[in-house]
C-alpha cells in the first residue's frame, strides 16, 4: 500500500474505481518529508494529511502511533473520516488496470461498455480472450485484445 512518490492526481486514477475502503499512502507533494493517506470513499477519492507529533509519532486525528503500518492496522477497524464510517481495506492484488484502445458496444447481455481511452479494473482474467472487469459501478466481461496496462 506504500507507494512512494505518486502525485495526488495518480493516486485519485488508481483509486477511482476500486472498492470502499482501497487505500495507499503516498510522500506528500504539499509538504516533502510528510505522507498523505489517499482513500476511496463515498463519492471519490479523500485524501488525509499523515501528521506528526514533536516525538516523531504519526496520527491523523487524536490516537497517535510508532510506525505508518500500526496506523494502517488501526484504521483498517476505525475509521479514516470524520464524516463517514470508512476503514481502510486492501486493494486486491490480482486486480491491475488496463485503458481501452478501442469503443466496445456489448453484443450480450454481462458485457462491460467503455469508450476508447477508458480505465478499467480488472477483476479476474483466466480466460485469455474475455476478462471481467468494473468501471464505476459497472461490472462485465469485455475483449481482452481491446486493452492494454494502463500506466500512471
Amino acid at each position: 500500500w506504500y507507494y512512494g512518490r505518486i502525485t495526488r492526481a495518480d493516486a485519485e486514477k488508481l483509486l477511482l474505481n476500486k472498492h470502499e475502503g482501497a487505500f495507499l499512502i503516498r510522500v506528500s507533494e504539499s509538504s516533502p518529508g510528510d505522507f498523505s493517506l489517499s482513500v476511496k470513499c463515498e463519492g471519490g477519492v479523500q485524501h488525509f494529511k499523515v501528521l506528526r507529533d514533536p516525538q516523531g509519532k504519526f496520527f491523523l486525528w487524536v490516537v497517535k502511533f510508532n510506525s505508518l503500518n500500526e496506523l494502517v492496522e488501526y484504521h483498517r477497524s476505525a475509521s479514516v473520516s470524520r464524516a463517514h464510517d470508512v476503514k481502510l481495506k486492501d486493494m486486491h492484488p490480482e486486480e491491475f488496470l488496463v485503458q481501452a484502445l478501442y469503443d466496445f458496444q456489448p453484443q450480450e447481455q454481462g458485457e462491460l461498455e467503455f469508450r476508447r481511452g477508458d480505465i478499467i479494473t480488472v477483476i479476474e482474467h483466466s480466460d485469455p480472450n474475455w476478462w471481467d472487469g468494473e468501471m464505476g459501478s459497472k461490472r462485465g466481461f469485455f475483449p481482452a485484445t481491446y486493452v492494454v496496462p494502463y500506466h500512471t
